[in-house]
């Protein structure tokens, strides 16, 4: 397991929260550490792709969906504190 600025990296654990393939979204809040709006509106804005929904409506999230999310706040989190990185080639969507 790799610590990246205070975060655990392990790709399928994060605190005490075990990650699902399919994941309901407080579910995925609880293993990202988003809050439900902020996924929402990530949603809203782009940051994360609609997620498929179950027939009742229910949005259904996957691994990728809490790594994206976690990735996010790193780099939230990264901007606070104003550190500087250089561009990523192919980052950009």
């Amino acid at each position: 397991m790799v610590a990246i600025g205070g975060w655990s990296a392990h790709p399928k654990v994060c605190s005490r929260y075990r990650v699902k393939s399919q994941m309901k979204i407080g579910q995925v809040s609880a293993a990202s550490g988003c809050q439900i709006e902020t996924i929402r509106y990530y949603e809203r804005i782009g940051l994360l792709k609609a997620p498929a929904r179950t027939e009742a409506g229910y949005r259904h999230y996957t691994d990728a969906d809490v790594d994206r999310l976690r990735f996010v706040a790193r780099g939230r989190a990264l901007v606070a504190r104003r550190v500087h990185l250089p561009a990523v080639p192919g980052l950009q969507r």
